[in-house]
């Protein structure tokens, strides 16, 4: 998106590129799903796993690190409690000065991502927020209901 930015603004390829590498670790992802059965095709989860796991109705949260490795930070109980835990961890660490923008993403469930944006409205109501639906690669692995929020900080 950023990249889109910038060559609209005008820089060229080079500018943007060096941009992009100067940044690129600056990138903050938080995600969840809402259906377990997806990160057991996947391996995240082992089937015993997800079905205590659909039980309880634990919720994990889950971020890309510097690396861009798959981290699994903790599991809440409920839906409600994985979105606010999402939107806490986005807002911790947010610099907004780097791109004063966040962008959500989403498979299916428009309801949590308008709870989403109106959790992130109420610590910073004149950030615009763009959503867009996850791609189908994406949305394969993590099922309906997934929740992405993406900024940029420490």
């Amino acid at each position: 998106m950023e990249a889109s930015r910038l060559q609209k603004e005008g820089k060229t390829l080079k500018e943007t590129v060096q941009w992009l590498d100067k940044y690129k670790t600056y990138l903050r992802s938080w995600f969840t799903v809402d259906d377990l059965k997806h990160l057991i095709h996947g391996g995240r989860v082992s089937k015993a796993q997800a079905a205590i796991g659909e039980l309880l109705s634990i919720k994990p949260i889950l971020n890309v690190d510097k690396k861009g490795q798959l981290q699994n930070v903790d599991k809440v109980h409920g839906r409600k409690k994985a979105l606010q835990r999402m939107v806490k961890e986005t807002i911790t660490g947010v610099d907004l000065s780097i791109v004063n923008h966040f962008y959500v993403a989403y498979s299916g469930d428009r309801k949590a991502v308008d709870k989403v944006i109106q959790q992130l409205k109420q610590y910073y109501p004149k950030t615009p927020i763009t959503y867009y639906p996850l791609g189908p690669t994406i949305s394969s692995h993590t099922g309906y209901g997934c929740i992405a929020v993406f900024s940029m900080g420490s």
